[in-house]
């Protein structure tokens, strides 16, 4: 009986694609929304990178413009005499309004032939203004607070200037700048750090005479600056003078914090050439104390893992010099994801700064991560309501099908006076009518069916005893003609079997061949590109970074060594199988299918060869060991495939027995031997279990089997039998002991009369 094919049911079939179908297109909806929302974050986020880096740079252009213009201003007022250098008290007050004017400012003045300097700022803790003035002499440098008008008021504290600073300044601004002069008339100095005076005298003064102010600057312990200087001419075109105005850096910071790049997101400004830090919105300084001077921090090396990170990324460009567009990168720090825009800032009067601003992902997705979760909640939800209405619609329909299926294991089971009820589905409907009308006709066909029936037993009555008479005879040609078909199926299977072996090896000869003769060329042809690459490694010992890194790649040295070993394994492999196609065209021999002499110890081994795969071990048993004792045989005329047939026979029966008995060391034993002149013998044993005495003389009867149903019809050996005693008039038989094993021996006379096999 044929299997039960597996079924399922028709309300799964009706929900399940429904389901499918509502699961796949919600998943859509939701994978769109999901790489939507990715898009708009990397839309906004760039937006708001582009807004945050054009409001820094524009402050930048209005902030670094003030000294710039203070300086140009001077220059000019020198030329028209409203800025009288030799006048101190008006050149005191001048200085003094710019001051007042410009907070941002720390210091504006001027410095003549290195010896004397003036000036107001911003430098002393807790005081808004302070006049300095440095001259010639001892106690040479004053500093002094002004009144309402811009005059001296009182003086804070007078020193000596011993280390010569101003001149020493005034020599090295002129050295570094003097070309730069020639080309434009303002430049900028590097960027410094100024300590303010701790004096306590000072302190207390400022305490008294100083206003409260709500600039933060004036309160500020150090401060970083850069200077725009330009020089002063005297009547020859020599310099005499520099002027100054000092710009506090520490703006550029507040500037960048005030501005809301986004919740956690934070923007910092460095230098292209050196990498120093000029400001951050950052709660880390931008510079630090070292050796008791202070120092701007490199940004790979701030204290702000950010700037850190970052900084370390933009070193995979070549030379910062190469960043002249604004780049954006997106990193991982600290796991989180990055967005981040690298825009190049630049004057004409030398600086070069890189504004860098960086934008959590996370920033973004909190909104984000919340449509996700009402999607996959909407999606469960639709889900549910699917699989439900799914459900109901199901059971509506299948609820008929059931009735139907109902009245159809009535009728089986013989109550074929059913009827189906209409159904509100137009085509269920139009079944369960075409079923009532088959449920009726049924009816009348099983009336007419009773009234036939008796007539027709009364016939088979009468043909049964006519047959009985005849059943005798009938069986013994049956089993005869069933005989004679087996034999002949045998035949014809063996045959096919034959030709496909030879077209098969015939098949697989030829590419085999043809790769076999075209190994030694490919032989070659690797030596010589091996002998080439190993000149081009004498000649040219270091390579280029790309080739070596290709060589390193591929691993030349191991490609080398190792195809010589394929070529090797690919040349024993296709002689294998050179070997396995002869031994398959021998083994068929339909080109010797006549008469003839054949060496039977060749014919072995090719049978051994071609079943080589059940000799290996397996799950059931270890490998099988085959003895060959071979002896010198003449050359043996025979039907060489039928004998082959008959070898194959025995050793797979010898295997099988094997396998059953499961002996932990099996073993075939072959033995061919010269009886006499005109008689050879082969004996195929194995030490099996053994055959019962009892069945031993039904070996070779036809359908006689020990194996199981549908692993043997029990013809194998019947066939063998009559190829070696009737067709070829030799001897085979069968000796066997339980636990022992069992033992074929074959004999077969050198000379013979040909028989149609």
């Amino acid at each position: 009986m044929p299997p039960k094919p597996r079924t399922i049911s028709l309300q799964w079939v009706l929900v399940i694609p429904f389901v499918v179908q509502v699961v796949a297109a919600v998943s859509l909806v939701g994978y769109l929304s999901y790489k939507n929302g990715q898009q708009a974050v990397q839309h906004l986020a760039d937006q708001l990178l582009d807004k945050t880096s054009q409001q820094v740079n524009q402050h930048l252009d209005n902030y670094l413009q003030i000294p710039l213009q203070l300086t140009q201003i001077n220059q000019g007022a020198i030329a028209s005499g409203d800025l009288d250098l030799a006048d101190r008290a008006s050149s005191e007050r001048y200085f003094w309004r710019q001051s007042k004017a410009f907070p941002s400012l720390g210091y504006v003045g001027y410095v003549l032939n290195g010896t004397s300097e003036l000036g107001a700022g911003r430098w002393v803790k807790g005081l808004d203004i302070v006049m300095y003035e440095n001259s010639p002499g001892p106690n040479n440098t004053i500093e002094a607070l002004p009144n309402a008008q811009g005059n001296r008021a009182q003086i804070l504290q007078t020193y000596d200037d011993e280390d010569d600073s101003i001149a020493q300044w005034y020599k090295t601004t002129i050295s570094q700048n003097k070309a730069l002069w020639k080309k434009q008339k303002i430049t900028w100095s590097p960027i410094y750090i100024e300590s303010n005076v701790s004096n306590p005298q000072i302190s207390a003064i400022g305490q008294q005479a100083t206003t409260q102010t709500e600039d933060p600057i004036t309160l500020d312990s150090e401060y970083i600056s850069i200077a725009a200087v330009s020089p002063i001419y005297d009547a020859q075109g020599a310099i005499r003078g520099l002027l100054s105005a000092d710009l506090m850096l520490n703006n550029i910071s507040r500037m960048l914090n005030n501005i809301n790049v986004s919740a956690s997101g934070q923007a910092f400004i460095m230098e292209r050439r050196s990498g120093m830090m000029i400001g951050s919105s950052s709660a880390q300084p931008v510079y630090h104390k070292v050796a008791g001077k202070f120092q701007q921090y490199r940004a790979k090396s701030s204290p702000d893992p950010v700037i850190q990170t970052i900084a370390q990324e933009l070193e995979r460009f070549p030379t910062l010099n190469t960043v002249q567009t604004p780049q954006r990168l997106k990193l991982k720090i600290n796991g989180q994801a990055q967005y981040v825009q690298v825009t190049p800032w630049q004057d004409q009067n030398g600086l070069d700064w890189l504004v860098v601003v960086n934008v959590p992902e996370a920033d973004f997705m909190a909104e984000i991560h919340a449509n996700n979760r009402s999607t996959a909640i909407l999606c469960l939800i639709a889900l549910g309501t699917a699989i439900g209405l799914g459900l109901l619609t199901a059971r509506w329909i299948i609820r008929p099908i059931r009735a139907i299926n109902r009245a159809t294991q009535n009728i089986a089971e013989g109550n074929i006076a059913v009827a189906i009820a209409d159904s509100p589905i137009h085509e269920l409907n139009t079944v369960g009518r075409s079923f009532n009308h088959m449920s009726q006709q049924l009816q009348t066909a099983f009336t007419a069916l009773e009234r036939s029936n008796l007539e027709l037993e009364t016939k088979v009555t009468e043909r049964t005893q006519a047959l009985t008479d005849s059943n005798a005879e009938l069986n013994h040609t049956l089993a005869t003609l069933h005989h004679t078909q087996m034999q002949m199926i045998q035949t014809e299977k063996m045959s096919a079997l034959g030709q496909m072996v030879a077209g098969v090896a015939h098949e697989i000869n030829n590419p085999v061949n043809f790769i076999h003769g075209n190994l030694s060329h490919v032989g070659r042809y690797i030596r010589e590109l091996l002998d080439l690459v190993q000149s081009y490694e004498t000649h040219l010992p270091q390579p280029p970074t790309a080739l070596q890194s290709q060589i390193d790649a591929i691993d030349l040295a191991f490609l080398s060594e190792d195809s010589t070993k394929m070529l090797r394994s690919m040349s024993v492999g296709t002689d294998r199988i050179r070997t396995i196609v002869q031994s398959l065209r021998d083994f068929s021999h339909l080109d010797e299918a006549e008469f003839k002499a054949v060496d039977l110890n060749i014919g072995i081994d090719h049978t051994l060869l071609i079943l080589q795969h059940r000799l290996e071990a397996n799950a059931a048993r270890p490998a099988i060991q085959v003895v060959k004792q071979y002896g010198a045989l003449p050359l043996v005329a025979c039907y060489a495939s039928d004998i082959n047939q008959v070898f194959m026979q025995l050793l797979i029966n010898a295997i099988d027995a094997l396998a059953q008995a499961a002996t932990p060391t099996p073993q075939i034993t072959i033995q061919t031997t010269l009886l006499n002149a005109d008689r050879v013998q082969i004996t195929i044993g194995d030490n099996g279990s053994g055959i019962p005495s009892a069945i031993q003389s039904r070996l070779f009867d036809p359908f006689f089997t020990t194996k199981p149903v549908g692993q043997g019809t029990g013809m194998g050996l019947a066939i063998s039998y009559q190829i070696i005693v009737t067709n070829h008039q030799g001897e085979l038989y069968c000796h066997s002991t339980i636990d022992q094993g069992s033992t074929f021996s074959i004999q077969l006379p050198l000379v013979q009369a040909p028989r149609t096999p």
